[in-house]
């Protein structure tokens, strides 16, 4: 095999790399919107569902916390708990 046909090969799978890692990375930006509105759409009908079996103890406990970021430990009423 000669040099310029090594170098031709190398060329393509660099091409090739390239282009798969572009579209991948096109994709998910493509997607990420339909991903956080089903997130979002799912956190609301587990909500309800918890909502329904639990009634009025969910309905204090949601009172004072919030849907998302619990981690961070604020309330809706805006302070730490």
């Amino acid at each position: 095999m000669n040099e310029t046909s090594s170098a031709y090969g190398l060329w393509s799978l660099v091409i090739i790399y390239l282009a798969v890692f572009i579209l991948s990375t096109i994709l998910m930006f493509l997607m990420f919107p339909l991903l956080v509105y089903m997130y979002l759409r799912l956190a609301r009908d587990e909500e309800m569902s918890v909502r329904a079996e639990f009634g009025t103890a969910y309905e204090q406990y949601a009172r004072i916390h919030t849907r998302f970021c619990r981690v961070c430990g604020f309330t809706q009423k805006g302070g730490r708990e």
